[in-house]
């Protein structure tokens, strides 16, 4: 487990699927990661049994410290040990939870994992069309703009831009 401030990852067990299942199906949460599209319950439980498996990605489950309830999930994603190189999302689940620092105190966290365990050197993050909040978690966390990618993205029938940030490991 890494423990934060407000929280703490560790693996996903059995029964944070059902939640997780949910999450990836709101099309509000998926839009913030890129595109909607559905994904049906065996198709969700095949990538579920095997998250854990594949070597270019590493999923942690968010917990409040001291509870066992999932809040949401930290992605690190293409993890490229050549160049050093990942991409990372966090995803708050419940609107109750969210605007609390968990995300931020997730984001470092996970940061900290790709310097420490994983060896990377950089860190890069996506971010589809307005959204402020995520902007300031992670500048909060460390990761600083870089860029924005005009009408990058088609979501929910319109053009949007694709804000992009990094973080790179400080020696």
């Amino acid at each position: 487990m890494l423990t934060g401030e407000t929280v703490m990852l560790g693996p996903l067990v059995q029964t944070d699927a059902q939640s997780m299942f949910l999450w990836m199906n709101d099309r509000i949460i998926a839009e913030s990661n890129g595109a909607w599209r559905p994904t049906d319950g065996m198709d969700f439980t095949s990538w579920f049994q095997i998250v854990g498996k594949d070597q270019g990605k590493v999923i942690f489950a968010i917990r409040k410290l001291g509870e066992p309830r999932l809040v949401g999930y930290l992605s690190i994603l293409n993890i490229h040990h050549i160049f050093r190189s990942a991409e990372m999302g966090v995803t708050i689940g419940t609107p109750a939870d969210r605007g609390q620092g968990m995300g931020r105190d997730a984001m470092r966290l996970g940061m900290r994992y790709c310097w420490d365990s994983l060896g990377l050197e950089r860190i890069t993050l996506r971010i589809y069309g307005d959204n402020p909040a995520a902007i300031r978690c992670y500048q909060g966390a460390g990761f600083v703009l870089e860029g924005v990618l005009r009408r990058a993205a088609y979501l929910n029938g319109r053009r949007v831009d694709v804000t992009v940030m990094g973080a790179l490991r400080r020696d």
